[in-house]
């Protein structure tokens, strides 16, 4: 028996089929929630932050305090606190903050149900459009600094790309001194760094507040928002096939981990054509070896470097470095120097190898005269 094929119909079925199949894949996932502990560390820069998760305790004052001195830091606020003191939240804005979502009720994120840190975020955000008129996103921060895998998924899902913790954290919810506020700040800080601090009643960071900007400018330290902090300046390479990053980096004078660091690449051989990369600035291998009293923090300073980068050079996991081991030292190839208390043009010269004519000829300076935290660029001869 013979059938003749109708091949309308079978078109349509075809059709129907494909569609089918394309209704039963998987939707593609959303990229989770990248943990931002510190910026990119290639800028002389670091972020203060404040968490808003309860009463309005200090705010009116640290507005104050940073309207004053000209400083631009970022807020994360709770769901709670943004309703009961929207005045405030309107000025944190208006006078050029950044603000992000510090949940709604302040749960543990390691510890509530997928449902319930969407009701969190959602709940936060849409008080934040309402009273706002902007979302929170894309920064959180995770109260009590606790989070999982699966809240990093959700937290992805919804549009915080960045998952906030930090680099010092002040300890000033605590009640400790203002002294020891700022001690924890000098100690603890560095270029790309993130500052913890809270607003609430029960904190000194009023009193801490004026002295860590003054101090930190001193050492040629600029304060920005969060956002300016992980938005490296330089160039952007596009990756071509058979490209790596060692390659790259022979052609612009940077390490492949300085090009890794800028970019939050974890493995170095994972990049793709097309891939457009940020090239930090141009940098040299300084050899040290660390003698008694040195920190990574000192020696960031000593050199015009960063801490995020000599420890990314060096494969440095914490902070601890020995007496008598040997360091590479990122330095740009435009060498910069924040000047000490103490130092003269020849102490400078002699450290680096250099003469004070080439010194004051790179930087313009017609005579002898130096200051504490200027930023002198160190010319090659």
């Amino acid at each position: 028996m013979k059938y003749k094929l109708d091949f309308k119909k079978f078109s349509v079925l075809v059709l129907v089929i494909m569609f089918s199949f394309v209704l039963c894949l998987p939707a593609q996932a959303s990229t989770p929630s990248r943990v931002l502990r510190s910026g990119n560390g290639i800028q002389k820069a670091l972020t203060l932050t404040f968490d808003a998760g309860s009463d309005a305790g200090h705010t009116l004052q640290i507005l104050n305090i940073l309207k004053n001195r000209n400083v631009k830091a970022t807020f994360f606020l709770t769901g709670k606190w943004l309703q009961n003191n929207p005045d405030l939240a309107r000025r944190i804005i208006a006078e050029g903050h950044e603000v992000g979502n510090h949940s709604y009720s302040h749960p543990d994120f390691a510890v509530i149900s997928r449902e319930q840190m969407k009701r969190e975020l959602n709940r936060t955000d849409e008080l934040a459009k309402n009273y706002l008129g902007s979302s929170l996103q894309p920064f959180f921060r995770p109260p009590f600094g606790s989070y999982t895998k699966d809240s990093l998924v959700v937290l992805g899902e919804l549009g915080y790309k960045w998952t906030v913790m930090w680099t010092v954290d002040t300890l000033d919810w605590k009640g400790i001194p203002a002294s020891k506020i700022v001690e924890r700040v000098m100690q603890g800080g560095g270029p790309g760094g993130i500052i913890l601090m809270h607003v609430g009643s029960g904190t000194q960071t009023p009193q801490a507040l004026p002295v860590i900007i003054d101090r930190l400018r001193s050492y040629g330290y600029k304060m920005v928002r969060l956002s300016e902090l992980i938005s490296p300046p330089g160039l952007v390479h596009t990756v071509a096939a058979g490209e790596m990053l060692y390659s790259i980096g022979r052609v612009y004078g940077v390490t492949p981990w300085l090009i890794a660091d800028a970019n939050g690449l974890k493995n170095l051989n994972l990049i793709y054509p097309g891939q457009q990369l940020i090239i930090p600035k141009h940098y040299v291998m300084h050899k040290y070896t660390v003698v008694k009293g040195d920190t990574l923090w000192s020696l960031a300073r000593m050199f015009g470097s960063s801490v995020a980068g000599i420890k990314q050079v060096n494969g440095i996991k914490d902070n601890i470095i020995w007496i008598g081991q040997k360091l590479s030292i990122p330095v740009e190839v435009e060498r910069v120097y924040y000047v000490q208390r103490g130092d003269t043009l020849w102490s400078i010269s002699q450290r680096y190898g250099t003469t004070v004519e080439g010194i004051k000829k790179a930087n313009g300076i017609p005579v002898s005269t130096i200051y504490a935290g200027q930023k002198i660029i160190i010319p090659f001869i």
